[in-house]
């Protein structure tokens, strides 16, 4: 489900956003989305309640920092929006690792944002792409924006790749419309 930005967006604005929809699947991301900056409250209230029974282990991860890790607007001055993207790692098995483990799919989903972030850069925004770092909880933005649902496995099922994706996003200063938008 995906939550309405900006009923007020202008055309450029709309512009704007089909052609980093566009841009992001022409650099190989398998599914791509918009969502506003609010912050994730019931991810936030999960991480808190996994880390005080005891769940979260030695994980530093999103645990560490639940009120940063959940609230896009920190990552980014005037942060407006998100633009969420993953890439897929599905491939046939034959292997006994994980798949995601047999190649550096980060290195090609920060490359396909940046490749956003940089159309953004040039319509004169600021834009920060945030992928495997911590800064963000992705399964909650890419939920957000559109990408699929959380499974049983608590990781994100995007319909045509199910849970064999990898999400980061780029965080702009645009406010862009996502879907649902009038």
């Amino acid at each position: 489900m995906s939550i309405p930005l900006n009923v007020t967006a202008s055309p450029a604005l709309d512009r704007l956003a089909d052609r980093l929809l566009e841009v992001g699947r022409e650099a190989g991301l398998v599914s791509v989305g918009i969502c506003d900056t609010q912050p994730f409250l019931e991810a936030r209230q999960e991480l808190f309640d996994r880390r005080e029974a005891g769940l979260a282990g030695t994980m530093a991860f999103t645990y560490r920092n639940p009120e940063r890790s959940t609230d896009p607007q920190r990552l980014l001055r005037n942060a407006a929006s998100l633009v969420v993207g993953a890439v897929s790692y599905r491939q046939p098995r034959t292997a006994r690792v994980a798949r995601y483990a047999t190649d550096d799919y980060y290195t090609t989903l920060r490359s396909a944002l940046e490749r956003v972030a940089e159309e953004l850069r040039t319509a004169g925004y600021r834009a920060r792409v945030v992928a495997d770092d911590n800064a963000l909880v992705d399964r909650a933005a890419a939920v957000r924006a559109g990408l699929g649902w959380i499974g049983r496995n608590t990781g994100l099922i995007a319909p045509e790749e199910g849970g064999e994706v990898v999400l980061g996003s780029v965080v702009p200063d645009a406010e862009l419309p996502g879907p649902g938008t009038p």
